[in-house]
């Protein structure tokens, strides 16, 4: 659910990119090696998926190549700790057999002593005393050696989970960090809440996945083979090992096939519980437009659909379930009573079966039982585990996919910061001009298919474009203000696509088309139609080239740049923090600013009323993305972390598009005006969409489905009677029928 009205597509006109060929204003070299002619990281790479069938979990050997990085560990203390751990594991599986060794002594004993009725009765008080003896004896040492067991299983499992967690820690941290850079397009096109699944299950799925691969499986099968060395060597019984082993091979076989369909049934409920979190997350973060609207009823409704669904598969998952445990038990029963059978066998005929060799003693009769037990104990177990790493994998799935994506928008290898671009023309950044330079810019916004039949089946947005008051039918107008040199051009659109562009996969909606431009340093433009994207390095333009101080963007760091640029959006979004921090000294802005800076952006910003109203001033929490404000406290405060930033460039994206007129007009006399210390001396790119803005600009140049078509001052263009003219006498209609 969105709370705004997507934009038109033909109205989608994003502006301010770096382009491809290098900077005709004699910037270094963009140098991007690894991008194609389009200044994209290569498509085959960026879109290209796991070359597996769809829906298949990823293979041992691949979950193993995705989880060996993250396995060792990264300090010599964790290192020690899964050494420890893996010795452990060892030693306490060889342990474990030695305790029913001491119960078959007891065993043997007592059935020694109920055999002796013949015997004096000196000889029959020293038989007594002495299977006493060996009864305690065979007890205390049955305890000792569960307790050394208890103790080494303990030390291993600290162990484990401090290697474990590690390895999940940085694993989380790797793909937190792989999403940040995957760019703009990637995250707009995506629902938030199914990109958080995917980063909780898949860091999830590593500690599983180390757990069960290294500290249960490999230690099961080690004790499945100490076990069966013990028949053999020291109850002499090899053919209740091999049966122990064919009913474990048995068990395993079994638990891989059903657990195979439960793989494949537990896809169909994740997908359905994304589904509901979508639901779930949409509607509580737009629980006001659900409000106004009144469609409480048909979300309420739509969720409980959702839920259904859900719920009928993850019954088809829980039977699929229970099948697989009663198999598991009817093996394992079946698998005891054999070796049970074999073992009273050898106690009547021996241990070969012909009669003529030493009978079995009901010890190693009862040894027999709890060695069964105790293989088939973790077996079950093991069960479970092997349910639990599939699921994993499942899991994690979708996370090494996202791992290899590659991002669109990268850093060519020889990018410098901006500083040290502007060194290599002998400048400093204290003399940066901050000019804007755009070169036969042309570039559209490519969608997913897959965004927009989600959002067409949901009735939500699915592309995640920006929104706003645009010109009608896809026109814009960019206005420049100041004294400057302004030159602009425009051209027709050339033939052709971006290279490494999947037709299948993507929609071309909106965009410019050859445009080029120049604003000069310490100069305010006006620019109605287009958002900031591109100079940000958010998208990257299909041809042409964009520059800044005449270096082009794509030869800066993307941390340099922006951290340069100061941006209002047309939504500002706040953290669920106090009005203080979002404002700038904590979380955005800038983190050391001073109590003084603070109160000097909320004046320029025109936020000191509403701090005065405020319960606990700058201290008052905003609330779950600034809920508590009204969406132009919000922008102000959006302006108030420009200000406070003190950036080179200011980009003002529809900065007052939710005020009202009356605090517009405040903020643009502190804001806009050339004596305020925000726009002093920097270059000023304000977007927006109300042409009272715009008619103060010295040239306005008027757009139509991103071609230029007008240009002129404000009162040219209304002589004429073209296109600005009649969006001019639109705009004006409206704001007169607004304020009656």
């Amino acid at each position: 659910m969105s709370s705004a009205t997507p934009t038109p597509t033909s109205e989608k006109t994003p502006l301010l990119d770096a382009a491809v060929q290098p900077s005709k204003a004699g910037g270094p070299s963009n140098g991007a090696d690894k991008t194609s002619s389009n200044g994209r990281a290569d498509s085959s790479e960026a879109e290209a998926p796991a070359k597996r069938v769809k829906g298949n979990p990823p293979s041992w050997r691949e979950a193993f190549h995705e989880i060996v990085p993250f396995l060792k560990p990264e300090d010599s203390e964790h290192t020690v700790l899964a050494a420890l751990a893996l010795l452990a594991v060892l030693v306490e599986k060889v342990v474990a057999v030695v305790p029913p060794l001491a119960i078959r002594r007891a065993v043997d004993a007592i059935a020694a002593f109920g055999g002796s009725d013949n015997l004096g009765e000196n000889e029959y008080g020293e038989l007594k005393r002495s299977t006493f003896e060996t009864v305690t004896w065979s007890i205390v040492a049955f305890f000792l050696l569960k307790t050394l067991d208890s103790v080494i299983s303990s030390f291993q499992t600290i162990c484990q989970r401090s290697v474990s967690l590690d390895a999940e820690r940085r694993f989380a941290v790797s793909l937190f960090k792989h999403m940040q850079v995957l760019g703009a397009a990637y995250h707009l096109e995506r629902h938030a809440g199914e990109q958080m699944s995917i980063l909780s299950r898949g860091t999830s799925a590593t500690s599983t996945i180390i757990d069960a691969l290294l500290f249960t499986l490999l230690p099961t099968f080690f004790e499945a083979f100490v076990i069966s060395s013990v028949f053999a060597k020291v109850l002499r019984l090899p053919l209740i090992g091999l049966t122990t082993l064919a009913s474990v091979a048995l068990f395993l076989i079994y638990t891989v096939k059903v657990t195979n369909l439960r793989l494949d049934q537990r896809r169909r409920v994740i997908e359905k519980n994304d589904a509901v979190g979508r639901i779930e997350t949409e509607t509580l973060v737009n629980y006001e437009t659900v409000a106004m609207f009144g469609r409480e009823e048909k979300e309420v409704g739509s969720y409980g659909e959702v839920r259904s669904e859900y719920k009928e598969e993850r019954v088809k998952m829980l039977s699929l379930f229970s099948l697989l445990q009663l198999g598991q038990q009817s093996i394992r029963l079946a698998g005891t009573c054999i070796g049970l059978w074999l073992a009273g066998r050898a106690t009547v005929y021996g241990t070969s079966g012909s009669g003529g060799d030493e009978l079995l003693s009901a010890g190693s009769f009862v040894v027999v039982q709890l060695y069964i037990q105790q293989l088939f104990q973790p077996l079950t177990y093991l069960g479970f585990t092997y349910r639990q790493l599939t699921e994993a994998l499942t899991d994690l799935e979708k996370a090494t996919t996202l791992l290899k994506k590659k991002p669109l928008i990268v850093d060519s290898p020889d990018a410098v910061s901006w500083n040290e671009a502007l060194e290599l023309q002998g400048k400093s950044m204290g003399a940066s001009s901050g000019d804007i330079t755009f070169d036969d810019v042309s570039f559209k916004y490519r969608v997913r298919k897959r965004s927009m039949q989600d959002g067409a089946k949901s009735g939500r947005r699915g592309a995640g474009f920006g929104h706003g008051r645009r010109g009608g039918g896809g026109r814009g107008m960019w206005s420049g203000h100041g004294k400057g040199n302004f030159w602009i051009k425009s051209a027709a659109a050339k033939d052709g696509k971006p290279n490494g562009e999947d037709d299948e996969a993507k929609i071309e909606m909106g965009g410019i088309t050859n445009v080029s431009f120049h604003i000069p340093a310490g100069k305010t433009a006006a620019l109605v139609g287009p958002s900031v994207r591109l100079i940000l390095r958010l998208y990257d333009a299909d041809t042409g080239s964009v520059s800044v101080d005449g270096i082009n963007v794509k030869a800066m760091q993307q941390t340099s740049l922006r951290s340069n640029i100061g941006v209002v959006a047309q939504e500002t979004i706040l953290f669920h923090s106090s009005l203080r921090e979002n404002t700038g000294q904590v979380i955005y802005g800038k983190e050391d600013a001073s109590d003084e800076e603070v109160d000097e952006a909320v004046r320029v910003s025109a936020l000191e009323a509403l701090v005065k109203s405020m319960p606990d001033g700058l201290e008052t929490l905003v609330g779950e993305r600034g809920m508590k404000l009204s969406g132009g406290e919000r922008q102000r405060v959006g302006l108030a972390r420009c200000v406070i930033k003190q950036p080179k460039l200011v980009l003002l994206d529809e900065a007052t598009s939710a005020l009202d007129s009356g605090t517009e007009r405040e903020i643009q006399r502190n804001i806009l005006s050339q004596q305020a210390e925000v726009c002093k001396g920097r270059t000023t790119l304000m977007i927006a969409h109300r042409l009272s803005t715009a008619r103060r600009a010295d040239i306005i140049l008027v757009l139509d489905k991103g071609s230029l078509v007008e240009q002129g001052t404000h009162d040219e263009l209304l002589e004429r009677g073209g296109l600005y003219a009649k969006l001019w006498s639109d705009q004006m209609s409206g704001e007169t029928l607004d304020e009656l």
